[in-house]
């Protein structure tokens, strides 16, 4: 970059401060997508390791600590459902706990595991128990692994986008504003045409 370029540029200060703030604001907003979406990463896996998974002949029990919609999977995820049949009960009073169609029909794949869900439903803190038949069915009950992982990806866009994309237009648009003058300086240092030789005679 030539003298006359700087100095070119150095007319136009908000251009360049502009310019700065833009690129500042999609570094910035780069790595603030990137710790949402690793922070996001953990809770799926945090998800992944809450989860109880119900297998062999016996029903399986487990306590739940707090009011929250737990989601039922099938593992592994490509497991046909023909002629599976589930049911979730209070454990205290074998009440059979009503279930509803999943919130979502994100699957996971992790661990050497996969599954998908099936059903969910609202409990109450206390102890629940899940019976399934035929018993070679693996199922796993817990939070709503799905529900985490929309989270994760729209968490990380919703920050990227505005400021990245955005950053990056700012940038893109008062760097151009202040490169501009610096061509046209350039462009004026050209030497001038030389005068008309008045000895030659015009034709015609």
């Amino acid at each position: 970059m030539t003298d006359s370029t700087v100095a070119a540029i150095g007319d136009y200060p908000k251009a360049r401060w502009w310019a700065a703030i833009g690129i500042i604001a999609a570094v910035v907003g780069a790595a603030a997508s990137t710790v949402w979406f690793v922070s996001g990463l953990r809770g799926v896996d945090a998800a992944l390791d809450e989860l109880t998974v119900v297998e062999g002949a016996a029903p399986t029990t487990f306590i739940v600590s707090e009011s929250v919609d737990w989601t039922v999977y099938v593992e592994p995820a490509e497991r046909s459902l023909s002629g599976l049949r589930f049911e979730l009960f209070d454990a205290q009073s074998s009440e059979a706990l009503m279930l509803e169609p999943p919130a979502n029909d994100v699957e996971y794949s992790a661990y050497g595991r996969s599954g998908r869900p099936i059903s969910r439903a609202r409990l109450e803190p206390g102890e629940y128990r899940l019976e399934r038949s035929p018993t070679d069915a693996i199922l796993a009950v817990g939070p709503d692994v799905g529900d985490r992982v929309q989270r994760m990806w729209l968490g990380a866009a919703l920050i990227a986008l505005p400021t990245v994309i955005g950053g990056g237009m700012v940038a893109t648009v008062n760097l151009m504003r202040a490169l501009r003058p610096a061509a046209r300086s350039e462009s004026s240092q050209a030497p001038p045409l030389p005068p008309p030789d008045p000895t030659k005679r015009r034709d015609g």
